[in-house]
């Protein structure tokens, strides 16, 4: 509508009018801004430790979907879900078929075959410890007293060979053995100098864990020359580069180091530049 001669021509009444126009806005936006009625409470953090448990079976659910039962699908319901993705937990079931995981949903599945309930849990992914030393521990047979307490606490995958001390990747009839088998406790022998020796034998064995496992810096460099703390020669360089390549080839995941410790506190600047470089062209960061 186009203003009237009237309105256009009385500052009076165009005042009248904006002034209006601005407490009619302001009063549509009130509820938008919380403005209304008493301030608002701030909502109270929940810590999951304060929500009891017989809360979780009662929350809301989405609808039901069916799955056929299968012998190896197993089901864990009435979780609350913790997947790892950085989203607030939730409420809901897990699939499982063997080894791989077929649905996470805030759903309830109805499903008849094999079932865990989760009321009172927590359903999370296993945990990484990333510095256990416990690639020292897997080549022993049994001790499960060193291993089920990983997984008492859900940790399902361990780093191994951390602090510049390995368990493989030596030079081939080593003559400082002695010192990298120290590291045993006398529990058992070094009869290997190869990762993919060694991760044939934990193999052999039988898994408690995943392992990630670093080669250690500290160790392959006392298979070669001890703890000599003098600068290592360049034949010398070239058989510790040699080594760690392929541990790096065999599996490792890595290079660790021990900077504090024998050997490691002897290496040189010049040393470390040059495990840096190999480490970058073979994993490409």
């Amino acid at each position: 509508m186009k203003p009237d001669s009237k309105t256009k021509h009385d500052p009076a009444r165009r005042a009248f009018l904006g002034s209006t126009a601005k407490i009619a806005a302001a009063a549509a936006l009130a509820p938008v801004l919380g403005c209304t009625g008493k301030p608002k409470q701030p909502i109270a953090k929940r810590n999951i430790a304060q929500i009891a448990p017989q809360s979780w079976e009662t929350r809301p659910r989405s609808p039901r979907f069916w799955v056929a039962p299968r012998p190896e699908r197993v089901l864990f319901k009435n979780g609350l879900i913790a997947d790892g993705t950085g989203q607030p937990a939730y409420y809901g079931d897990v699939l499982i078929s063997g080894d791989k995981i077929e649905a996470v949903t805030p759903g309830s599945i109805s499903f008849q075959g094999t079932s865990v309930n989760c009321s009172g849990k927590v359903i999370a992914p296993g945990f990484i410890d990333c510095h256990t030393h416990m690639d020292w521990v897997l080549p022993m047979p049994g001790r499960m007293d060193m291993k089920i307490p990983f997984t008492e606490q859900g940790v399902t995958t361990l780093v191994g060979g951390n602090c510049g001390f390995g368990v493989a990747g030596f030079q081939k009839k080593t003559p400082h053995r002695e010192l990298i088998a120290l590291y045993t406790e006398g529990l058992y022998n070094l009869h290997w100098d190869e990762t993919a020796s060694y991760f044939d034998h934990i193999r052999s064995q039988g898994m408690s864990h995943n392992l990630v496992n670093l080669t250690g810096h500290g160790t392959t460099r006392a298979s070669i020359r001890g703890f000599d703390p003098t600068p290592m020669q360049p034949e010398e360089m070239r058989s510790l580069l040699y080594l760690l390549e392929q541990a790096l080839e065999q599996g490792a995941y890595g290079i660790s180091l021990g900077l504090q410790y024998e050997p490691g506190v002897f290496a040189t600047d010049p040393e470390l530049k040059e495990i840096a470089r190999l480490v970058k062209k073979e994993t490409g960061s």
